[in-house]
């Protein structure tokens, strides 16, 4: 473990024109649901708010 190569630069290019909101799209919906409460988790860490910002 932790033996892997570092993605390629062209891999690395790839993945930031990713559109997030089209690849959550793809996803199952229990795992649309999954990613959507650890969104919530993650901004509340970051920012004290569920939402990223006060409602």
């Amino acid at each position: 473990m932790g033996d892997a190569a570092p993605p390629s630069k062209a891999a690395r290019e790839q993945a930031a024109l990713l559109d997030p909101g089209a690849v959550i799209d793809t996803l199952p919906e229990r795992e649309k649901q999954r990613v959507q409460e650890m969104e919530g988790h993650l901004l509340e860490a970051t920012t004290g708010y569920r939402a990223g910002r006060a409602l």
